[in-house]
């Protein structure tokens, strides 16, 4: 089955590809500075708040990049199926795909027509993958389930707020010769959606100099904005993750596959 294993690497590589492709939109969007942080002072409280006025949205460039991406995985993970099919001496017809489901029953019971076309070891190993939401491999349900929204309209990506907030501790110490040291500080969950005028921080009256001095710093992100699905995840370390998997999951079979 070379030519099933060829199909196969060529969609992960296409998916890799994008990945590419989407950090250079990414970094492309940022660098026209959408999102400006700007501090004040509250008036009752006199707490210093730092805020963000959002200028642009993610463009629909970075929605057509995800959609190909995924799409690509997912025929990977199907190219995979027909050609288990096809190795056991069964037919591949538009039937045939990798078990995706809601429930674990349905997976289970998808699995016992995929035993009689594909063959036992190749069920064993879809046993453990449990590809189905809420299972092992409740990632492969998310994949799956955005590749079948985005047939029909283009994901939805969206600007979510700070995942992390640097600041400068050595400014908090007297002295002037001190080197500079930025320590990271993650939020308890990232605000989602960012909106216009979103405090991202806030220190709480009397605020201190040094405070204030310490140069914060905001990593913002692009993250998914698709309902219960993939809601405020960032799109990038979350894509990667989905390769990654993709392709831990197609290993074990490729010994079937002649690979």
């Amino acid at each position: 089955m070379f030519d099933c294993l060829v199909g196969i690497d060529e969609k992960i590589k296409r998916a890799e590809k994008h990945i590419g492709e989407l950090k250079v939109e990414v970094d492309r969007f940022f660098e026209s500075d959408p999102y400006c942080v700007f501090s004040y002072s509250e008036l009752d409280s006199r707490d210093l708040c730092f805020a963000v006025t959002v200028v642009a949205e993610p463009p629909p460039s970075i929605s057509a990049i995800v959609g190909d991406l995924i799409n690509n995985l997912r025929n990977a993970l199907d190219y995979l199926m027909c050609g288990l099919f096809e190795v056991n001496g069964q037919p591949c017809d538009e039937n045939v795909f990798f078990p995706i489901t809601w429930k674990a029953n349905e997976f289970k019971s998808k699995l016992s027509g995929i035993e009689r076309g594909a063959g036992k070891d190749v069920v064993d190993i879809l046993q453990s993958i449990e590809a189905y939401k809420g299972g092992a491999g409740h990632a492969l349900w998310q994949l799956h389930q955005l590749n079948s929204r985005d047939k029909h309209r283009l994901l939805i990506p969206i600007g979510s707020a700070y995942q992390a907030l640097h600041v400068d501790v050595s400014k908090g110490f007297p002295g002037d010769d001190l080197p500079s040291l930025m320590i990271g500080i993650r939020p308890d969950e990232s605000m989602y959606p960012l909106k216009d005028g979103a405090i991202l921080f806030k220190i709480k009256a009397p605020v201190d100099a040094t405070q204030v001095d310490m140069h914060p710093k905001f990593t913002l992100e692009i993250a998914f904005g698709e309902g219960k699905i993939v809601q405020g995840e960032p799109i990038i370390p979350t894509l990667q993750n989905y390769i990654d998997l993709v392709k831990g999951v197609i290993e074990p079979f490729r010994p079937l596959l002649g690979g």
